[in-house]
């Protein structure tokens, strides 16, 4: 818990120097660096499916013991899946559940986004990291209840950085209005199948 918190601080502390310092001198890469594994091609390479570990904090207010009871806990799992061609869709659900194992106010966020090759290469802890482009076509959230209510969440943000390698990609959803944003590490799960075609003769 302690290494994903400091990572998530180097990731935020990172992009914010993005939006201060502008692309170039944010993401300007010492001469002498191989970045062309961070081209086109990484994209494919990040075909197949990602997950991350799921996300446990318990809650502290006064009103959330009112409410919940004790000892409840937020629970977040966060899942992409993205095609070769760079179309994927990232589900976050999110949930409370109490000391009792009963779960609260699940809902479900579905982004389609589009993800193209990185325009530049960042300097990260002496380490090339890829930015691959994230264009968010549409983003819903739904209510898993009785309701099952659905809301567009227009204006929000999706953001990846990923290693040439692309082991694990770090992951930046921002909500319109900022409250409930939050970086996650994702980690391949599998490739995508293959599509095939059956021929009737």
């Amino acid at each position: 818990m302690a290494r994903r918190g400091v990572r998530a601080v180097v990731l935020c502390g990172a992009w914010l120097l993005y939006l201060a310092c502008g692309p170039v001198s944010a993401q300007t890469v010492p001469g002498g660096q191989d970045t062309g594994t961070c081209g086109a091609d990484l994209v494919k390479t990040l075909a197949g499916a990602w997950k991350a570990p799921q996300y446990r904090m318990k809650r502290a207010s006064d009103l959330s013991n009112q409410v919940f009871g004790p000892d409840a806990l937020d629970i977040r799992d966060v899942d992409l899946t993205l095609e070769s061609s760079g179309d994927g869709v990232l589900k976050i659900a999110s949930s409370v559940v109490d000391q009792k194992g009963k779960t609260w106010a699940p809902t479900l966020i579905e982004a389609n986004i589009t993800v193209a090759a990185p325009r530049t290469a960042l300097q990260m802890a002496g380490a090339v990291r890829c930015e691959p482009a994230v264009t968010v076509a549409s983003v819903e959230q739904r209510y898993l209840d009785d309701t099952n209510y659905r809301t567009a969440l227009t204006g929000s943000r999706v953001m990846m950085i990923t290693d040439p390698s692309a082991k694990q990609i770090e992951v930046r959803f921002e909500t319109p209005k900022g409250e409930g944003s939050f970086w996650s590490t994702l980690v391949r799960q599998a490739p995508l199948a293959k599509r095939t075609r059956t021929v009737h003769e």
